[in-house]
């Protein structure tokens, strides 16, 4: 039997290949420039670009569950226990997302969905983990990255849908 993949599977094959990458690749990359990267969030990063350059919802699933787990095998971080959280966390970002977006703007429904997933991140972190060191990421620094993340995203869709 033979199988042919069409352009479009192609491209959304080799686009979440790309992602599945670069998310693999920060904890080395980070490293080697003695910078904390994971303060910017490369899996929300990669997540929303993965949603504006495949359109479907299917995909978006994928990603979020896949971003995680794919990073902690190829370069074990974050660790197992904390891949399954922030799953978890990416996988409400996009179903939160998905519910809001036909009601509020863009922006709106990305800024809402990321925060009611950071808080699921939260409540699953302080239960499963260790509450001890339940916040690493300056809570300034995760409101400017919603922020900055929603409306970027916002206008980046807007963009795409023209």
């Amino acid at each position: 039997m033979r199988v042919t993949l069409s352009v479009s599977a192609l491209k959304i094959v080799g686009t979440d290949l790309l992602l599945l990458g670069t998310v693999a690749l920060i904890p080395s990359l980070s490293h080697c420039l003695s910078l904390p990267l994971y303060l910017l969030e490369p899996m929300r990063c990669c997540l929303l670009t993965g949603m504006l350059l495949v359109p479907y919802r299917r995909n978006a699933y994928a990603l979020a569950l896949l971003l995680p787990f794919v990073s902690c095998l190829l370069s074990g971080m974050p660790t197992p226990l904390l891949a399954f959280v922030i799953a978890v966390e990416l996988l409400l970002n996009v179903a939160l997302f998905q519910l809001m977006e036909k009601r509020f703007p863009v922006a709106v429904a990305m800024l809402f969905s990321i925060l009611l997933a950071k808080v699921g991140y939260y409540l699953l972190k302080a239960w499963i983990v260790a509450p001890a060191v339940l916040i690493s990421t300056p809570l300034l620094l995760q409101c400017l990255l919603v922020l900055f993340y929603s409306f970027l995203f916002a206008r980046l869709h807007t963009m795409t849908k023209k």
